[in-house]
């Protein structure tokens, strides 16, 4: 895909590569609701059918007070554009993995600042079918709060994604399927690339509601690039790769990197690329 601004400057992305494996974003801190911390917030292993794989989760009460937890391990699917995460039940998917994963203990205790290393272990069926698989261990505090209006208990939950690759006759495909200009709404902030030398800018407080798609740019704002990728594969891909600017002459303007996300099978993701700067304008097309 690649867009043109006519007059001032040319933009296209020339190097959109996609690997088949999943990564945490550079943002990502597995934060829960009162003071839960898991590191990492989504893991990913690598086996073989008939293989039984030890891990660990490491989970700290960054709260001032005792917390207990209560443990266990559930099916997970990905709806939207946003990469939003719905926790279920339903094991009969191909993608389905919980009932795999088996916990080292089922309730305990943390004391304040506290961190617990808590083990799990995959074991991969004979029979498991190649591609993704995928579940989330969920870490529960025993407590509810009540909402004043309806009375209602919320019980909270953090929870760690397990995303797991087994070999075989395995479908990597993802495509672009949009690529849109817009005038950004919100701020940004810089963060390192998992190779500890490329900056990424990522999205922290994204108005999307106040945005929309835009083709002409005169008012000199940030300009962004929301980019749809779709995964048709039977694993989860995690888009890479670098948006190249150049002015009409041909001259390099600016190389932004993608702030990398996980898409898994049969979903789309929205990713935001920021050009930050008071003079870009010109039509895009």
């Amino acid at each position: 895909k690649s867009l043109i601004l006519a007059g001032l400057i040319a933009v296209a992305i020339v190097g959109w590569q996609l690997a088949a494996h999943a990564a945490t974003t550079p943002t990502s801190q597995g934060v829960g609701t009162f003071g839960t911390t898991l590191s990492p917030p989504v893991l990913e292993l690598n086996g073989t059918p008939g293989q039984v794989i030890h891990s660990t989760i490491k989970v700290t009460n960054s709260s001032n007070g005792t917390l207990s937890y209560t443990t266990s391990v559930e099916n997970f699917t990905v709806g939207g554009t946003e990469g939003d995460v719905t926790i279920t039940s339903d094991s009969s998917t191909r993608y389905a993995a919980s009932t795999w994963i088996s916990l080292s203990q089922k309730t305990f205790t943390l004391t304040s600042k506290s961190t617990l290393s808590f083990n799990f272990t995959v074991t991969i069926p004979a029979n498991a079918e190649p591609g993704g698989h995928y579940a989330v261990v969920i870490f529960q505090p025993n407590l509810a709060t009540t909402t004043q209006k309806t009375g209602a208990a919320t019980i909270p939950q953090v929870g760690s994604l397990i995303l797991l690759s087994l070999p075989g006759a395995t479908t990597e495909h993802a495509s672009i399927v949009s690529l849109i200009p817009k005038t950004f709404v919100g701020s940004w902030q810089s963060v390192l690339g998992t190779d500890g030398k490329t900056q990424i800018l990522v999205a922290a407080d994204e108005n999307l509601n106040a945005e929309h798609p835009q083709h002409f740019f005169l008012n000199g704002r940030t300009i962004a690039f929301d980019t749809l990728f779709k995964n048709t594969g039977t694993v989860h891909v995690e888009p890479a790769g670098t948006m190249t600017i150049t002015n009409l002459f041909g001259k390099k303007s600016a190389v932004l990197a993608l702030d990398p996300h996980n898409v898994f099978p049969g979903s789309e993701r929205r990713i935001t690329t920021i050009w930050p700067g008071k003079w870009h304008w010109g039509f895009f097309y």
